[in-house]
């Protein structure tokens, strides 16, 4: 049997228990070796108005995300070894197999090798940090693996995609909803083969408030780099416009600039009070420029990241009251 402490250890686990009202989803994101096509899928579970399993899949350019619904008696949830099956469809740290018949025939089998998994620890169980110990948040958010090489290929419709030599990123998702508000962005899609990147930023709620929290990092071929609001860091710089999002976050010892830039996405489906019935897109082919630094200024890393998986969500409650970028002043 396993204790519910083990599973603050091994995120990629079934977090919910049998009746615990709530979703729960495991995101997959494929991109081919020539960056030519991007793929996610995102199998998990509703328990809200009603109870079903889901498998969603966006392709790249597509406007709108399949969504197909699957009765529990349907799903399977394995932690030893980890697997989740959707009707035919089974997900694992080790392979992806695809069969789906409607709305578009869509066959495959991909291996995943090499892959570099997020560092769990006692103090710091993932990428939350000692959040992961607070009960009852309205959303738990894990990265499973920064960066994984992939085996295999995916018929879509009859069109064969080659992802032999792409990458795959992995991470999850648990709770009640949602944020109200957040950004999100991610590529492991850089020149320097071992680069990851993951931001996600979003208006928490806390106790009878809330706060803007961040968890970010940047793995290099050589180190780990965490920017996260528990550890200390801040938002010293934010600026939006038609185009791009501006970011500069902020520790005791670097700094990170991230410029997002906007492109057009396709509608996916997001849990709000345990139902997945929350429209959404995501660009999963977007584009993402980083420059890391210690705080004297000196250049560690100057990288791109493309494609990119991008989302924007709601409105943010202290910007409404503080309009543009926050200066220094605004976050000491």
């Amino acid at each position: 049997m396993i204790r519910p402490i083990e599973k603050i250890y091994h995120p990629v686990w079934r977090q919910l228990a049998g009746g615990q009202a709530g979703f729960e989803g495991w995101y997959y994101r494929l991109v081919s070796a020539d960056h030519l096509h991007s793929l996610a899928l995102i199998p998990g579970f509703q328990r809200g108005e009603k109870e079903e399993g889901f498998l969603q899949i966006l392709m790249q350019g597509w406007e709108r995300g399949m969504w197909l619904s699957y009765p529990m008696e349907e799903m399977a949830f394995t932690d030893r070894p980890f697997e989740v099956r959707a009707g035919k469809n089974i997900f694992s740290l080790k392979n992806i197999h695809l069969s789906v018949d409607s709305p578009r025939r869509i066959r495959g089998q991909v291996q995943i090798k090499n892959a570099r998994t997020y560092p769990v620890t006692l103090i710091s169980p993932g990428i939350m940090g000692w959040y992961r110990y607070v009960p009852k948040m309205e959303c738990y958010h894990a990265v499973v693996m920064m960066d994984a090489e992939l085996d295999g290929e995916i018929q879509i419709q009859g069109q064969s995609i080659d992802f032999t030599g792409g990458r795959l990123y992995v991470e999850k998702d648990w709770g009640a909803s949602f944020p109200s508000a957040w950004i999100w962005v991610q590529s492991n899609q850089f020149k320097q083969t071992g680069t990851s990147f993951m931001l996600s930023l979003a208006d928490i709620p806390w106790r009878n408030s809330s706060f803007e929290g961040f968890i970010a990092y940047l793995q290099t071929p050589e180190k780990l780099y965490r920017f996260t609001t528990y550890t200390g860091a801040k938002i010293v710089h934010w600026e939006e416009d038609s185009k791009a999002i501006h970011l500069t976050l902020e520790d005791r010892k670097y700094r990170l600039s991230i410029r997002i830039i906007r492109s057009g996405g396709g509608e996916l489906r997001a849990p709000q009070n345990g139902s997945m019935n929350r429209i959404l897109k995501e660009t999963i082919a977007g584009k993402v420029d980083l420059w890391l630094e210690k705080r004297n200024g000196e250049r560690i890393v100057s990288c791109t990241g493309d494609p990119a998986g991008f989302e924007q969500a709601g409105i943010f409650k202290s910007r409404e009251v503080r309009g543009g970028s926050l200066s220094d002043e605004e976050t000491k």
